[in-house]
């Protein structure tokens, strides 16, 4: 991934996909949105970013919700 778009993801995506979280948003118009959002990053966007979140996750734990951090690992699921 380019810095330009480990930059976006960091400081715009993550920020405003945890903000729609938090705000109780879920379902198919959530998942749409992040997919678009992602499509830029290469073909498999939620693969590309996977350990990213899961790094955030493993960091900021205390501050997301239970609710909004199982849905971030759900969504995007680590290939082992």
């Amino acid at each position: 991934m380019s810095l330009e778009n480990k930059l976006d993801f960091a400081e715009k995506l993550l920020p405003e996909l945890l903000g729609r979280l938090e705000r109780g948003e879920r379902g198919p118009d959530l998942e749409g949105w992040l997919d678009g959002r992602l499509k830029r990053y290469g073909a498999d966007g939620r693969l590309l970013v996977a350990a990213a979140v899961h790094a955030f996750l493993e960091a900021e734990a205390s501050r997301i919700s239970r609710d909004a951090a199982e849905w971030l690992r759900a969504a995007f699921v680590r290939r082992r």
